[in-house]
């Protein structure tokens, strides 16, 4: 099931967070985003343990996406292109114009998902991650 995400889903999140990322945000990170009006934020759920996330927020007529993470043991299943086309329809029903990221150039899995979902290439952010590692910057037009 995918659904908004709420405080009682932050230990579920957290829990992956930290096993997917180098440099994972803190839990209170996750909290101010749950706590923000612009924000949309979204789980996949089963058995009611969160198996996924996608963390972002409205900025003008944008959505920046922060973050998209699987948990490792659910990972391959589909789950992260349900969630990111649920994401999708969400703000096409908002209105909204476009969606924004980046990711690190090096992440050819998290790559590969947004080019099968039309996200483009705009442009690199050279040596962005801990000075090392370029940063791709996508966008998705919404019209």
């Amino acid at each position: 099931m995918i659904r908004v995400a709420n405080e009682l889903d932050l230990s579920d999140i957290y829990k992956i967070e930290l096993d997917n990322f180098e440099n994972p945000w803190k839990i209170n990170q996750f909290r101010v985003y749950i706590n923000n009006s612009n924000a949309i934020n979204v789980i996949f759920e089963c058995d009611n343990i969160v198996k996924a996330y996608i963390f972002g927020e409205i900025i003008d007529e944008e959505y920046h996406l922060y973050k998209i993470s699987v948990h490792k043991s659910n990972m391959n299943q589909g789950i992260g292109s349900q969630l990111l086309d649920y994401l999708i329809k969400y703000l096409k029903d908002l209105s909204l114009l476009y969606i924004y990221l980046e990711v690190k150039s090096s992440n050819l899995f998290a790559k590969k998902l947004y080019q099968n979902f039309g996200f483009k290439k705009i442009n690199i952010r050279k040596n962005y991650y801990n000075y090392c590692e370029d940063a791709l910057l996508y966008n998705l037009s919404l019209e």
